[in-house]
């Protein structure tokens, strides 16, 4: 063991200490060599014995020796190894490759630590929440890619030593890495395959450079300034129940149990049980989680990286007095009402078929929901049979054990409930964006992006899929209507809902584009193109199409390239540097106008979002804050305040997006005196 250690640490070693590790490894060979002799009868047996003896005298000097030598450069290799841990925070192997593993049981630190390591301890929410978010994290790695997947037998590593000997044992990725490479499979292909189970697991080291905490702050501030209202848009998503289910019914359905948990300390206490029983399911079944220390929000806005839990949890906490935790969470209880409702009616289909077609249609998407198909049959029995009480509530019992664990057909109602919720209320995953969106840069570049690349792969790509299927399985003339009936009725059900809530949100909260749209006679193609966009309808091309028309928000191609937060900063300071390069008109407040919106857009809403996120306080102020947050960041509220500002300083008033001019000269721009609007 000391020879191979002195092995791994060979470039720290000294020339007379290696030098001693290679007369050791000779000399414990020699004893192998000699004691293979005893079993040569020609050979005299006391003069082996002799030899072999005055060997091993040899090798306890040396193994001394070899021990003494090594305390040091071993020693300093485990601190380094230590305080990497400690630096980078790892929360992939909780167990043995995080900083309380093995070194912590095996001592007893004195009272001198806490000065050493004050500047490494974490605040003890964070500490919790990082430490929960590890060992989920552990736990399913190793359900997948742990040790006892491994072959029997092949669980030592044939290559690389480490001083830790844990990391000379086989996961199952190293294990399979070894085989691919063994197979032919080029090497940077078999490190390419290693790096997506490292991002999809969340178990890769972390970024480690001095701007990723600039960069995460600039991505979480941002993503406030852009997204306060996000919980409007979010009105209408439960219809999307009705793409999942090919039933308009269930997407008015799925609405109406979001609505049902409104104003409950009012409607009595039927709707309060109620609502606090579909709390408790959904936690039981996984489909809801806490805001500052989940994941489902980060993720419906861009994501945020695993080892920053501050800005994690100020960005929940944020959302949450927005009003869009409660909103989501609310509208996912919901959606899981009518999941498990939609699951029970496959069960019955499939149990009990009017058709062989209906059986192969229920098989087929229960499958899509997870049910293995050697499970399917006791799965369909399960839900045909799941007991209610008198309320009509179902009966957890028969879903969990009396241990508090899920039962064999409850881990896959579980399974199936949280692929219906995340299909119909968006909970995007690590796999729904490009690999590089999960770095400090890329979550700035894309941003906000997560939502609609979710929606693409969610719905349109799966309602793209199924009408394939049903085409490949049962021709055209099945794969016609139910692509008219259970794909194009649906989505055109989920347009409209988001088209109506888009009109309301643009009246309310935009009405300068209101009234611009209106008097260019263009207001309803813009609100049915608005409606097209935020529905998700334009899927991953959003950005692009979004650059060329400014649609949701101003960009062009070039600022789409650094993302929405970094761009989002850039006009604004450059709005605030546009007087300073004397191209102001003297018959025009146009730059100071622009001067004064982009001071408004780099201070107001970060102003705001350090209010909304304060820990400090109560209830009400919470309320607040969230809603100031929101309404302070408008396009309404903004331009009214740059109006006053302007009006107050100049004695004009001023409008963008025309041409500017003061009334009476002349022009039918958009520049507004004391008397009123010119034409």
């Amino acid at each position: 063991a000391l020879v191979k250690m002195a092995r791994s640490l060979e470039g720290s070693l000294d020339e007379s200490t290696a030098d001693a590790a290679a007369e050791l490894k000779f000399k414990l060979k020699q004893i192998e060599r000699e004691s293979a002799k005893l079993d040569d009868p020609e050979v005299d047996p006391g003069d082996v014995e002799a030899s072999i003896m005055q060997l091993q005298e040899e090798v306890v000097d040396l193994h001394q020796q070899l021990y003494e030598d090594l305390r040091d450069p071993y020693s300093t290799e485990a601190a380094k190894d230590w305080y990497d841990r400690v630096v980078r925070r790892q929360v992939g192997d909780i167990s043995r490759h995080g900083v309380q593993g093995s070194f912590a049981k095996s001592r007893k630190l004195p009272p001198e630590a806490d000065t050493y390591m004050v500047d490494f301890y974490l605040d003890p929410v964070e500490a919790i929440t990082n430490y929960i978010s590890g060992v989920t994290r552990k736990v399913e790695y190793e359900k997948r890619f742990g040790t006892k997947t491994v072959p029997k037998g092949k669980r030592q590593r044939t290559s690389g030593n480490s001083i830790d000997p844990a990391s000379n044992v086989h996961d199952f990725m190293s294990y399979v890495s070894e085989e691919m490479a063994a197979a032919g499979m080029k090497e940077h292909e078999v490190r390419q395959i290693q790096k997506i189970v490292e991002v999809v697991t969340g178990t890769g080291a972390p970024a480690d450079f001095a701007l990723e905490t600039v960069l995460n702050a600039l991505n979480t501030f941002g993503t406030m300034a852009l997204l306060p209202r996000a919980v409007i848009s979010s009105v209408a998503e439960p219809m999307t129940a009705a793409v999942t289910t090919g039933s308009v019914t269930d997407g008015f359905r799925a609405f109406a149990y979001s609505l049902d948990e409104f104003a409950t300390f009012v409607r009595g206490r039927t709707a309060r049980e109620r609502k606090q029983y579909y709390k408790q399911l959904g936690s039981v079944l996984g489909v809801i989680d806490l805001p500052e220390s989940g994941e489902v929000i980060a993720n419906r806005v861009g994501g945020t990286a695993e080892d920053d839990s501050k800005n994690a949890q100020r960005l929940g906490r944020f959302f949450f007095r927005t009003g869009l935790v409660s909103i989501t969470n609310a509208q996912r209880r919901g959606s899981l009402r009518v999941g498990i409702r939609y699951l029970g009616q496959l069960g019955e289909q499939y149990a009990k078929p009017a058709s062989p077609r209906m059986k192969d249609r229920a098989r087929e998407v229960l499958q899509d929901f997870g049910v293995r198909p050697d499970d399917m049959d006791q799965f369909a029995d399960f839900m045909m049979n799941l007991e209610k009480n008198e309320k009509g509530m179902y009966e957890i019992d028969s879903i969990i054990d009396r241990s508090g664990e899920l039962s064999d057909m409850g881990e896959i109602l579980a399974l199936a409930t949280r692929r219906f919720t995340d299909q119909t209320i968006q909970d995007p995953k690590i796999i729904d964006r490009p690999m590089f969106a999960d770095s400090p840069v890329g979550r700035i570049v894309f941003g906000i992006q997560s939502f609609i690349a979710a929606f693409q792969r969610n719905v349109l790509l799966a309602s793209a899929k199924r009408v394939q299927r049903e085409y490949e399985n049962r021709g055209i003339t099945s794969a016609a209507p139910y692509a008219a009936l259970n794909v194009a009725l649906p989505l055109g059900a989920l347009y409209l809902s988001h088209t109506l809530v888009s009109a309301v949100r643009e009246m309310l909260l935009n009405p300068d584009k209101w009234e611009e749209e209106k008097e260019a006679d263009n207001l309803e193609m813009y609100l049915l193109t608005l409606g097209l966009s935020r529905s998700g309808f334009t899927g991953r091309m959003d950005p692009l199409i979004n650059a060329a028309t400014s649609l949701k928000y101003q960009s062009d191609l070039s600022n789409m390239l650094v993302g929405a937060s970094a761009s989002y900063y850039a006009r604004a300071a450059q709005r605030m540097i546009y007087p300073t390069l004397g191209l102001n008109s003297p018959n025009t407040v146009s730059a100071e106008y622009q001067f004064a919106r982009g001071t408004y857009d780099m201070i107001v809403p970060f102003a705001l979002s350090i209010l909304a996120t304060h820990s400090g306080l109560g209830g009400v102020a919470q309320a607040a804050a969230g809603v100031t947050a929101a309404a302070g960041s408008s396009p309404g509220v903004k331009h009214w305040v740059l109006r006053n500002i302007i009006y107050q300083l100049y004695d004009e008033e001023y409008r963008p997006g025309r041409s500017g001019r003061k009334s009476g000269s002349g022009s039918s721009g958009g520049y507004i005196s004391k008397g009123g609007y010119s034409n």
